[in-house]
Order: C-alpha cells, then structure tokens, then sequence
C-alpha cells in the first residue's frame, strides 16, 4: 500500500486546522482566506485575553483538533498539537509542517 505524500499530508491537515479553529462553537480564527491563515502566526488567532484564557484556549483547541483527526483514523499526539501552537511567533504554515513530520495517517486503501 502506497503511503500518503507529504503534499497530501500538509493540504489534510491545513484543512482540518482552518476548519476547526473557524469552528462556530470556538471561533478563534479571523482569516476568511486559507492563504492569509497560513502566512499568519498562531499569536493572532483569538485564543483570549490573557495568558490562562489563553492557554486554555489552545488546550481545548487540541482536544477537539485531535478528536476532529480522530473521527478520520488520523493520529496526532495531543502534546504534540499542543507544543505546537504554544510559540505565538510561529506561522500556522509552520505547524502544520511540523505536524506533517509526525502525524501517522491510516494505510491508503488499494483500488
């Protein structure tokens, strides 16, 4: 079985992450285009305030990205997701690279 590629990868997981920090429930994410959300840093999306509402923010974002990636066989260690938006500087691009690293995606079904 033929493993999924980088590419494909880091277009799943972009997606699942604009999705799910644009949630209605949660809404932390400003960004209309996925490009602008890529290119912005984790710091400005709307996780709060202060730094406890903050983090979490960023906690309770983890745990629903991980079930949102669970509900597709798609496992992220949740310390791993939330080590990753913890820098405010970073790209959201960059985590998502990161992610892609270490993200073990289910075996590709053959035709």
């Amino acid at each position: 079985m033929a493993e999924f590629t980088k590419e494909e990868k880091i277009k799943f997981l972009t997606l699942k992450y604009f999705g799910t920090t644009d949630n209605p429930q949660d809404d932390v994410n400003p960004y209309d285009s996925v490009d602008v959300f890529l290119d912005s840093t984790v710091g400005s999306l709307r996780w709060g305030v202060d730094a406890t509402v903050r983090q979490h923010s960023k906690i309770r974002f983890a745990d629903t990205f991980k079930k949102v990636l669970s509900l597709y066989r798609v496992d992220l260690d949740l310390e791993a997701i939330i080590t990753s938006i913890q820098d405010d500087n970073k790209t959201n691009r960059s985590v998502i690279e990161k992610w892609t690293e270490i993200v073990i995606f289910p075996p590709r079904k053959s035709n």
